[in-house]
């Protein structure tokens, strides 16, 4: 019985988003759900970056190949495999071209 309750648990916490990483693609696709803190949790590959005023703005690749701009306080280099952590947001508006990324909280 402690065994079944034991895989239960496992099972549970194995399924539970707060733990696994989500895709360039589900964030994209359903952006309200990421727009609270610390909702965002993406793994992948830093493909570009630029530091400004601190701020360091790039450009992180997911495990299936899509991308996603971000801004981050922290230090990032291209080539870096990291874990964004933070929440969806509006970066940039251009006249018609509205530019979203992730935002490190």
């Amino acid at each position: 019985m402690k065994q079944l309750f034991f895989l239960f648990i496992l099972f549970c916490f194995a399924s539970c988003d707060f733990f696994s990483s989500q895709t360039v693609k589900g964030i994209k696709s359903a952006p309200e759900q990421y727009r609270e803190p610390n909702s965002v949790n993406l793994d992948g590959t830093i493909i570009a970056t630029q530091s400004i005023l601190g701020y360091t703005i790039g450009q992180l690749r997911d495990d299936e190949g899509d991308t996603i701009y971000f801004v981050t306080q922290n230090g990032a280099n291209n080539g870096d495999k990291v874990t964004l952590k933070g929440h969806y947001t509006s970066l940039a508006k251009f006249s018609l071209l509205n530019v979203s990324g992730i935002v490190e909280d």
